[in-house]
């Protein structure tokens, strides 16, 4: 994990929960621009596999709008919290195209 943390130019940190019966965890957390670039990277090379690839997509989409603080429009605002309210457990479109094989 420490190696990992590195990698991504993130700190590591420790947290402990309730339901985990006194073990910890670790959490790598991106935080700032930088590790998340590090991140989008990494995964653009290396894809998941998952409805995670799906978030990792809206995810990235929302990466390219924040460089020049592009974000501050209001349009830009309204698609980022779209994109957000549709992420995770709330979304309700699948497109499974890049698991067939031959697409990137």
């Amino acid at each position: 994990m420490i190696c990992l943390a590195q990698f991504f130019n993130t700190p590591l940190k420790e947290i402990s929960k309730s339901y985990c019966k006194g073990k910890n965890q670790y959490v790598i957390k991106f935080t700032n621009l930088s590790s998340n670039l590090i991140l989008c990277s990494y995964l653009n090379h290396y894809p998941l596999f998952s409805s995670k690839f799906l978030n990792y997509q809206d995810f990235n989409k929302v990466l390219n709008i924040i460089p020049n603080k592009q974000y501050k429009l209001e349009g830009n605002r309204v698609l980022i919290n779209n994109i957000k309210n549709n992420m995770n457990d709330k979304r309700k479109e699948f497109n499974w195209d890049h698991l067939l094989p031959g697409t990137p």
